[in-house]
């Protein structure tokens, strides 16, 4: 019944209490299912692994047969001069995954690398990353032999200046690795517009730097365990359950709230 008052007795709002609980907790677990809750419980449980490369190199189009795998750097480049002569270069590197973790999960993977100095003109340049499809060795790859790679980007990165870091996510291919679904060959890096009017040329450090080894390329890795892979890949079925079932249980209240009403 209702008070004169126009507010619920005590005996109706002692009814409507456990179902307005068990919805509270249903909003709260789905808020937890979340993608913003799940991505930091990934997070949490991960171990980042960081590797240097086993092979780098770079290969240069106006010499086709030269091999750049011995030196401390290395560069990306995009020029076609006057007389039509073409001084692209491209990047090659590849990581051995044998240490990561048995079993384990990629949760991300980010390939970095340091660029040190302007190697031409100053300018934003988008890079882009590709995975190799053929084998290649660090010392005989040259443009002339060199592979061939993914028609589709992994990813790109827009780079400007030297003196920093540029990240490109490769979390795609790296988990094909690890799965076997396709084999590593690593990665090349390629100006997204090759042959410009304009000289423009990034330099990166390579494996070989000596003096400055902290620049050196990295791959980091994120592992996770089994189980919070299979937590996340179903976390959206269980929401939309949950979702399902509150949206029923707030349907029943107000149904049960109407008929007291009615009775009343």
């Amino acid at each position: 019944m209702c008070c004169p008052n126009g507010f619920e007795s005590p005996m109706q709002n002692e009814r409507s209490r456990p179902v307005t609980s068990m919805v509270v907790f249903l909003v709260a677990f789905i808020i937890l299912l979340s993608p913003s809750a799940n991505c930091s419980i990934l997070a949490s449980q991960g171990d980042v692994l960081t590797i240097e490369p086993s092979m780098d190199s770079y290969v240069t189009q106006i010499c086709s047969d030269s091999n750049g795998g011995n030196g401390e750097s290395m560069s990306i480049r995009s020029f076609l001069d006057n007389e039509g002569n073409p001084f692209n270069h491209r990047i090659y590197l590849k990581f051995s995954l044998e240490n990561l973790s048995e079993g384990a999960y990629v949760g991300s993977a980010t390939l970095r690398l340091y660029k040190f100095i302007e190697g031409a003109e100053v300018g934003n340049r988008r890079i882009e990353v590709k995975r190799v499809l053929e084998s290649w060795t660090e010392y005989q790859v040259t443009w002339a032999n060199q592979p061939s790679v993914s028609g589709k980007s992994t990813d790109s990165a827009q780079i400007a200046g030297p003196d920093r870091w540029y990240e490109w996510d490769v979390t795609e291919d790296v988990r094909g690795w690890v799965e076997e679904r396709v084999k590593n060959n690593g990665f090349c890096l390629v100006d997204s517009e090759e042959n410009s009017s304009t000289d423009y040329a990034s330099v990166f450090y390579s494996r070989e730097a000596y003096e400055m080894h902290m620049y050196r390329p990295k791959l980091e890795i994120s592992q996770t365990s089994e189980e919070t892979k299979s937590w996340s890949l179903n976390y959206r079925f269980i929401a939309v359950i949950f979702i399902a079932a509150a949206v029923l249980l707030l349907f029943v209240a107000r149904f049960v709230k109407t008929s007291n009403r009615s009775r009343a």
